[in-house]
């Protein structure tokens, strides 16, 4: 997560680990030219997402555990539009 950005403390550290594969997987999608390679790197960012959003340690008094649960929230609605648009994209090459 960039500096500049609010961090959210888990107080289990999963965050922190999945933090760090969603950010390489956000950089494969936005690099990569090839819709295989887009579609790919989405289905393996959900699948982070999910190991977020499925926490058994979830509380929902920690302000850590909601910012998380939110920001996972979104970040798994604008994946599942991006995976849509991809296999429209791989639909209409054929």
């Amino acid at each position: 997560m960039d500096s500049s950005q609010a961090s959210i403390r888990c107080p289990i550290s999963v965050f922190e680990e999945q933090e760090k594969e969603i950010q390489k997987l956000t950089k494969c999608i936005n690099a990569t030219r090839d819709i295989a390679e887009k579609e790919r790197c989405t289905k393996m960012m959900l699948e982070e997402l999910g190991v977020l959003l499925s926490c058994e340690a979830y509380n929902k008094k920690d302000e850590n555990c909601v910012s998380c649960r939110r920001v996972s929230t979104l970040r798994k609605r604008g994946a599942e539009v991006a995976l849509k648009g991809i296999q429209l994209a791989r639909k209409l090459k054929r």
